[in-house]
């Protein structure tokens, strides 16, 4: 998929966790606007206006297909309400962990996985997704279509390495080889949906975007595989390594093998899929800007700046600004200054003391970037 596609080196989540980078990545807004900008239990309802519901407003059927992330098991806030016609999957945030579940949700009704029921589950929730995909595609050839799969892998562990596993005999942990099978068999169901595509003769008039909505989290399983590619931190935390996510575009609208350095983030999805669509009506308070221009080989940079906040534990906030990058990892700790454009972008560097200046653009520009929400407070607010 990448060496045919465009694959993007500068690529931002909308979140270091879960639920605020789903809701970032829907909404086409940052953690600085959106509805949810932590993952805490408690988002029961959010009112959002997501992608699928101007997708759907301009004639597409649109479907949703594994973890959904905006809300609870309330019916408001549920995908059927939030512009899909379609929906199967976990509706709870702490229900995907499960690898095996023993339900799911088809547009609202629970559906008992009958593998799973037993004593010995043997059915991975995204191999159910990745058939269910399938079928919605089969399904639906003949119309537009937006399709949004939420695999849970490697997030949700499998309990034990299968029989079956080629990594069975490797010298590592056990749960380093379930977690390399897991990334396996999401590989492979990716290819079966890309397969799939070219089968329905879809490929001419079908853009994939594979990405994820955080970092990996920091453990010896990431580590000993080199998940965050050597950046610091991981997930839960604003460093490179939490927020910075694999991104690649695929379809033939676009060159393949073309690689972008250009920084971009998970809020340009919503208005990149607009364009794509042709759909014109859109909200106009977006922080995304569409990136048909950047997949056609364009280097220009299109964002003047990127903010970020995290409400789990604790608050933090981070910026960046050309290469420059704040973080702020408590209230008590201060802002630190990298600049990402030396040292391969290790922020292991703090140059705060040294540029004030940057310092000061860092601090209005937390300021200038969010609004306030009752939910997600600041300390002091």
């Amino acid at each position: 998929m990448a060496t045919q596609g465009v694959r993007f080196e500068q690529y931002y989540a909308g979140s270091s966790v879960g639920v605020p980078g789903n809701c970032s990545l829907l909404t086409g807004l940052h953690t600085g606007h959106c509805a949810i900008r932590g993952d805490a239990p408690k988002v029961q309802k959010v009112e959002v206006f997501t992608v699928a519901e101007a997708l759907w407003q301009a004639n597409y059927t649109t479907g949703m297909i594994g973890r959904w992330a905006l809300g609870d098991y309330t019916p408001e806030a549920s995908p059927n309400s939030q512009g899909y016609d379609y929906s199967y999957g976990y509706l709870n945030n702490e229900h995907a962990k499960t690898a095996y579940p023993k339900f799911l949700y088809r547009n609202g009704q629970r559906v008992d996985i009958a593998a799973n029921l037993g004593e010995h589950p043997n059915t991975l929730a995204d191999f159910l997704f990745k058939d269910e995909a399938i079928l919605f595609m089969q399904q639906n050839r003949r119309r537009p279509f937006f399709l949004h799969v939420g695999f849970v892998s490697p997030r949700a562990a499998l309990t034990a390495l299968p029989k079956d596993s080629p990594f069975k005999n490797r010298p590592w942990t056990e749960d380093q080889k379930c977690y390399a099978d897991v990334v396996r068999r999401l590989d492979g169901y990716v290819g079966e949906i890309l397969e799939t595509i070219r089968r329905l003769e879809l490929d001419r008039r079908t853009i994939v975007f594979f990405t994820s909505d955080n970092g990996p989290p920091d453990n010896e399983v990431t580590r000993f595989f080199s998940s965050a590619g050597g950046l610091r931190g991981g997930k839960g935390t604003l460093y490179e390594g939490g927020i910075r996510a694999p991104m690649i575009v695929w379809g033939r609208r676009f060159p393949a093998g073309i690689i972008v350095s250009t920084p971009t983030a998970a809020w340009d999805f919503f208005p990149t899929a607009m364009e794509l669509a042709e759909a014109w009506q859109r909200p106009r308070n977006l922080d995304g800007v569409h990136l048909l221009r950047v997949l056609s080989g364009d280097s220009k940079s299109i964002h003047e700046a990127f903010y970020w906040e995290l409400h789990d534990g604790g608050f933090s906030q981070c910026t960046r600004q050309n290469s420059w990058k704040g973080v702020d990892p408590s209230p008590r700790v201060g802002t630190q200054l990298y600049d990402l454009s030396q040292r391969q972008g290790q922020e292991d560097q703090d140059l705060s003391k040294l540029q004030a200046d940057v310092v000061k653009q860092h601090s209005e520009l937390k300021q200038r970037a969010r609004t306030p929400n009752p939910l997600w407070q600041t300390p002091g607010e």
